[in-house]
C-alpha cells in the first residue's frame, strides 16, 4: 500500500519517522491519556518517560511495536490523525521478549503470567487509536477495514483482544465482523480474543 484515499482521510504505511506518533497511539491503546493531555493541559513527566520508551520501541525493527507494522491515517494535508499496528503471530514470542525487556522500566504487570496475544496464522491488531478531534468520523473503521483486507489477502485470520467492559470498542469490532473466539490473560487481566468472520462484507 502506498496511499489509499478515503474521503478526507488518507492511509499510508508508517515510516521510522512516525515512531513518536505511533508511541502516542500506543499509550492510548494501553489506557493512558497522553494523547488527550498533549492537546490540552500538556504532557506529564510520566507521559514523557513512557513516550520516550515507546518511541524507541517503535523506531526499531525487532519489536512488536515496530514502525514496520504500522499504518498511519492522515488528513489530506499529511497531518497524522490515527494509526494501527498489526503484526503476524509467527514472530510474536521472540519480538515480545525483545519488547518487554526494553520496556521493563514502564511495565506494571507480571510478564511471566502473560499468555501470548498472537499465534501463528494470525494477523494481530495490537494497536488502534485516533486523535480526539477526529474520532467518530470513520477513521478507526478505515484502519480496521485495511487491516481486515490485508489479513484476508495474506490468508491469515485477523485477531485482536478486547476488554470485556469496553462496550464502545466491542460494538465497533462486532460491526466490522469480529466475534469472540476465546479468552487470553494479558497485561494483568483477562481479555476477550476476537477473530474475523470471513462472511463479513468489507
Amino acid at each position: 500500500m502506498e496511499r489509499e484515499e478515503l474521503g478526507h482521510t488518507t492511509l499510508r504505511k508508517a515510516t521510522r519517522e512516525d515512531a513518536p506518533f505511533l508511541a502516542l497511539c500506543l499509550t492510548e491503546a494501553m489506557g493512558g491519556k497522553a494523547m488527550e493531555r498533549q492537546q490540552g493541559e500538556g504532557l506529564t513527566e510520566s507521559d514523557r518517560r513512557i513516550l520516550s520508551v515507546l518511541t524507541s520501541l517503535s523506531g526499531r525493527d525487532d519489536t512488536l511495536y515496530s514502525w514496520r507494522f504500522g499504518t498511519i491515517a492522515t488528513r489530506l494535508d499529511g497531518t497524522p490523525i490515527g494509526a494501527s499496528i498489526a503484526y503476524p503471530g509467527e514472530e510474536y514470542h521472540q519480538r515480545r521478549l525483545v519488547s518487554f525487556a526494553l520496556a521493563k522500566d514502564i511495565i506494571t504487570f507480571d510478564v511471566a503470567k502473560m499468555e501470548d496475544e498472537a499465534l501463528g496464522g494470525e494477523l494481530y491488531l495490537d494497536t488502534l487509536a485516533v486523535v480526539p478531534a477526529h474520532r467518530r468520523k470513520g477513521v478507526a473503521q478505515a484502519l480496521m477495514r485495511h487491516w481486515l483486507l490485508e489479513a484476508r489477502s495474506r490468508g491469515l485470520t485477523a485477531t485482536l483482544l478486547c476488554a470485556g467492559d469496553n462496550g464502545k470498542a466491542l460494538r465497533l469490532y462486532e460491526s466490522m465482523g469480529m466475534r469472540k473466539a476465546g479468552e487470553v490473560f494479558a497485561f494483568g487481566q483477562w481479555y476477550m480474543k476476537m477473530a474475523q468472520t470471513f462472511e463479513t462484507i468489507l
